[in-house]
């Protein structure tokens, strides 16, 4: 469950998301915004609707519902919603069908996002890529290297 935590942040990461700068490799560094919320920084480029596309366990591919760790196995699409305010939301789809939804907070700085959940408090932080509008995420759960590759909507 610990890993679709993760991945319900993109964010998710976590997910219409407008890329500050002109399309280079972004590590989330150059971008980092105060928003007035006590030191506490969002990277603007995470801010938008990512889909996720594909999930690799050690590097060998694995299902959507794999990588996320997801209650139910049929899961085989999610979207994760970043919003500026410092919100996310993921989403997990059965097909077309709706299947659970999650919710938190989320903070990043150095190329690394946090996302808080709102039903338990539960933390988890991942490394992020962007370029152009693709994401990659990567983190480790349980002695796994899991990394997630998404796409801006």
């Amino acid at each position: 469950m610990a890993t679709f935590k993760r991945m319900s942040l993109l964010a998710v990461i976590v997910g219409a998301m407008v890329v500050v700068g002109c399309g280079g490799l972004d590590f989330g560094d150059d971008d980092d915004d105060n928003n007035g919320d006590n030191g506490v920084t969002r990277d603007q480029a995470l801010v938008g609707t990512w889909q996720l596309d594909s999930a690799t366990i050690n590097g060998q591919t694995a299902t959507i519902a794999e990588g996320m760790d997801a209650a139910n196995p049929a899961v085989d699409g999610a979207t994760f919603t970043f919003a500026a305010d410092g919100h996310w939301t993921t989403t997990e789809y059965v097909g077309q069908d709706l299947d659970c939804t999650h919710a938190g907070t989320w903070t990043s700085s150095g190329g690394a996002f946090t996302v808080t959940f709102f039903a338990d408090q539960d933390q988890d932080t991942m490394l992020y890529q962007i370029t152009g509008n693709q994401m990659t995420c990567t983190f480790v759960e349980s002695g796994n290297t899991i990394v997630l590759t998404l796409t801006r909507q």
